[in-house]
């Protein structure tokens, strides 16, 4: 909720939202979101390079590690 709507200020960062399936649910997606679905040989350095966005922050936006093995064809939250 917190990235959806301003509870201080009592309204809503956007008129709409974007939904995305997840595996139990639907989750709000900001507007201007960008994703990457993994691919062969992609790790999070040269992701993190690719797209300008420190590797820690890959991390925080998606809950994972450093070390986390990355999975062909799962997308990976690239910006906030």
């Amino acid at each position: 909720p917190l990235s959806i709507i301003a509870f201080k200020e009592k309204r809503l960062y956007n008129d709409t939202i974007t939904l995305k399936k997840t595996k139990w649910s639907y989750s709000a997606v900001p507007k201007g979101v960008k994703y990457h679905t993994i691919k062969r040989g992609d790790y999070l350095y040269a992701l993190s390079e690719q797209y300008g966005i420190s590797v820690s922050k890959i991390c925080e936006l998606n809950g994972i590690r450093r070390n986390t093995v990355l999975k062909v064809g799962k997308k990976l939250r690239i910006s906030s």
